[in-house]
């Protein structure tokens, strides 16, 4: 499966949700302690929310 980059502005032109959080697909590389090495990396996905103010709860 292959991933296309498009634009902010095509993505709302095709329909599709906006979100204000931002999703990142990447590599996890874990510390083995005994070899003192890295592990083979995991793949991970994480998102970034918008932070909150001081006043906002």
């Amino acid at each position: 499966m292959s991933f296309k980059i498009i634009s902010a502005r095509e993505w709302i032109k095709r329909g599709l949700p906006t979100s204000s959080m931002t999703i990142h697909v990447g590599p996890y590389f874990e510390w083995d302690r005994e070899k003192k090495d890295f592990k083979k990396p995991k793949l991970v996905v994480t998102r970034e929310l918008p932070r909150k103010k001081k006043g906002d709860k």
